[in-house]
This record gives structure tokens, sequence and C-alpha cells, in this order.
């Protein structure tokens, strides 16, 4: 029997058959394992008598389970790694340049750096897996 679910990070709907011992499969999409059941689809017969307020904001808060956050550990990882390593060198880069005034600047600027590199890299990183699964 298989079953209509929906990827918590990307919204890609995927038909899931017996789960594997290691869990749900990776998602075709983005990779993740997270996924919550996918909303019914309503025919007409279905459809709320008041068609201006969604089914949705009519449902029970308390029957919904909360979405959780798509943080991946090892992505804040290799960022806080990033960030540190040029917190460093810009700020030791500012103290020979300028003193203390020069260090704070310094590893300032190394932090800008350090956030824009690694989410570069991050992006990049995971564009390329998903183009890799979406080629498979």
């Amino acid at each position: 029997m298989s079953e209509r679910l929906t990827c918590t990070a990307c919204g890609a709907e995927v038909e899931i058959g017996a789960q594997t011992p290691d869990g749900p499969p990776e998602c075709p999409e983005c990779g993740e394992k997270l996924y919550r059941k996918a909303a019914v689809a309503q025919t007409a017969s279905e459809a709320p008598a008041d068609a201006s307020v969604p089914a949705q904001a009519k449902a029970d808060p308390s029957d919904q389970k909360p979405e959780r956050l798509n943080l991946r550990f090892s992505d804040n990882c290799l960022q806080a790694v990033c960030i540190m390593v040029t917190l460093i060198i810009g700020g030791n880069i500012g103290m020979v340049m300028g003193g203390g005034r020069g260090a704070v600047v310094g590893a300032f600027a190394g932090v800008v750096v350090g956030l824009l590199f690694s989410g570069t890299v991050l992006m990049i990183y995971h564009a390329v897996r998903r183009w890799k699964s979406k080629r498979d």
C-alpha cells in the first residue's frame, strides 16, 4: 500500500510505498527525509459551503502538527567554521593594518565575508546535488 506524502523542505508530493529499514527514502527534489501527509484534494461536491474562507483556515489548529524548520546540522557547522576562520583572519589583518579599531573592523568584515562565502558554497553544493538527483 502506498501513501502520498509532501516533503516538508521543498513541498514536493511523493508517492511512497513500504518504508525501508533506514526509514523513508530521500525526496527526489531536495534530498531530505522529512515528510507530512499530503492534503487530500476536494471534489466540487465536497467544497465547503462558504467558499470565501479556505478549508484550511477553518481547521482546528490543535489537529495540525507544527512544521519543522529545514535546519541541516552539517550546513550550520560548515557556516560556523567558515565564519570563525574568516573572523580570525579579518581581525588579524585589521590589527596589522590599523591597530585596535582595525581589528574590530577587520573582524566584522571577516564575519560578513565568511557568511557570504559559506552561503554561496552551500547554495552551489545543494544546487549540484539537486541537479544530479534529477538526472538519475
